[in-house]
């Protein structure tokens, strides 16, 4: 089996639209909180979880009023190089920093911790030819 790309917005495929969460399969993966505020649909929260069901169900940020979407990610555990620090991440947290970044790139301001918001400033700090991602290992 190839590798797989490092997890970018663009190679993993569209959000899905939640309508049921019995029906959220139980892999792993992203997902996302939205909700319209003053006419446009906005990002209140985007996350990552080994077991998507279980989190969605009992995350503390859900509302009912929520647009609930997620993304799934094939081979979560494979190692990456990160280009911020000279750490190995998963490619399922890769994913969630990757699309966080997205998201606020495209002016959204989703609730995350301080410590993930100083990775994505890093990130996007680093030059073009350092900002590359890739496969530590086959694991």
């Amino acid at each position: 089996m190839p590798n797989p790309p490092a997890p970018t917005p663009k190679n993993l495929r569209m959000w899905q639209k939640v309508t049921r969460i019995d029906k959220i399969p139980q892999s792993a993966g992203i997902y996302r909180f939205r909700k319209k505020h003053s006419g446009k649909i906005r990002t209140q929260y985007l996350g990552l979880s080994e077991s998507l069901r279980k989190r969605i169900k009992n995350h503390n940020k859900r509302k009912n009023s929520d647009i609930i979407e997620y993304k799934l990610v094939s081979h979560p555990r494979r190692l990456y190089r990160d280009p911020v620090g000279s750490k190995k991440r998963q490619r399922l947290n890769l994913a969630e920093k990757l699309h966080l970044q997205h998201e606020m790139k495209n002016g959204q301001n989703c609730f995350r911790n301080k410590q993930l918001k100083n990775w994505i400033n890093k990130y996007n700090s680093l030059p073009k030819s350092k900002a590359a991602i890739k496969l530590v290992r086959r694991t």
